[in-house]
C-alpha cells in the first residue's frame, strides 16, 4: 500500500482532497485535518473513493512539526487534550507533553528540509519518543535526506515518505506499507515495526536531481607542496471517530 503519512487538507474541501489523493495514486492518507471534529468529513470522502483514511494530529513547533497518529480515533483521551497551536508553534517539550501517555506513534517531519518552514535540524536528536521520521519529501537537497536517514538509523526508527503536509506536493513522496493495512492500530504497528519504505514519485517531465554531493578532493600525504606551489598542510586528527476511516 502507498500511504502519505502527513497530508494536510488546509482549506481544501473533503471531496477535492480525496480526489487529489486518488489522482496521486495513493491508497491511503494520514489526514492532519484542521480539527478533530472535521476529520470524519474527510474520512467519508475518502471512503467514497475507496481510499483508506487515517487520523493524524499535526503539532507545528517553533521549528519542525510532529504528527501524532493515534491507535484509536474514538479514544476519549484525544478529546481531553487542548490541541490549539500557540502563536509561533509549540516548544518541542510542550508538543511531546501533549501526546505523552496517549496510545499511538509520534512522527517527525523531515528534520533537515530547509525550503519550507524552519527546520529543526540537529535539534531532532533532543526529541524523545519519536517513532518514525520523514526522510523523503521528493524535493530539496539529497544531502538533507541522507542526514535524516542518519537520524533514523541511529534511533532505529522507521523511515517515511510524505508530501510534508503541503497539499500542492501531494503524491511527490509517500511510504510503501504492507498490503491490507486499513486500521489505525495496523498502521501504528507497521510504523513501530519498521515495515516502511519511503519512495519518491517523480514527474517524468521534471525528475528530481538525485545526484549526491561531489566527492572531496584527495588529501595530499605529508607536507609536500600542493599543485599551486604552496606548502601542504599537515593532516590533523580529528475510522473510528464517527464509525469510519482508519477501520479498527
Amino acid at each position: 500500500m502507498l500511504i502519505d503519512v502527513h497530508a494536510a487538507p488546509q482549506t481544501t474541501s473533503p471531496k477535492a482532497f480525496a480526489e487529489a489523493a486518488k489522482s496521486a495514486g495513493l491508497h491511503g492518507v494520514v489526514i492532519a485535518a484542521p480539527d478533530l471534529d472535521r476529520w470524519s468529513d474527510y474520512a467519508d470522502a475518502f471512503d467514497d473513493l475507496g481510499l483508506v483514511p487515517f487520523m493524524g494530529i499535526a503539532l507545528p513547533m517553533t521549528r519542525g512539526t510532529l504528527v501524532f497518529v493515534p491507535r484509536d480515533t474514538d479514544d476519549e483521551a484525544l478529546d481531553a487534550v487542548d490541541w490549539a497551536v500557540p502563536a509561533g508553534g509549540f516548544e518541542p517539550a510542550d508538543a511531546l507533553a501533549l501526546v505523552k501517555g496517549l496510545s499511538g506513534v509520534t512522527l517527525a517531519t523531515h528534520p533537515y528540509f530547509r525550503d519550507a518552514d524552519p527546520a529543526i535540524g540537529d535539534r531532532i536528536y533532543g526529541l524523545k519518543g519519536v517513532g518514525g521520521v520523514v526522510t523523503r519529501v521528493g524535493d530539496g537537497k539529497l544531502t538533507w535526506d541522507l542526514m535524516a536517514d542518519g537520524f533514523a538509523g541511529k534511533r532505529g526508527i522507521a523511515r517515511l515518505g510524505s508530501a510534508g503536509g503541503t497539499f500542492n506536493s501531494l503524491g511527490r513522496a509517500a511510504t510503501v506499507f504492507p498490503d491490507g493495512i486499513e486500521t489505525q492500530d495496523g498502521l501504528v504497528d507497521a510504523i513501530e515495526a519498521g515495515q516502511t519504505l519511503p519512495v519518491e514519485l517523480d514527474d517524468p517531465a521534471n525528475p528530481r536531481d538525485r545526484r549526491g554531493p561531489p566527492p572531496a578532493p584527495p588529501r595530499r600525504e605529508g607536507g609536500g607542496r600542493d599543485d599551486r606551489g604552496g606548502r601542504g598542510r599537515e593532516e590533523r586528527g580529528g475510522r473510528e471517530r464517527g464509525g469510519r476511516g482508519g477501520r479498527r
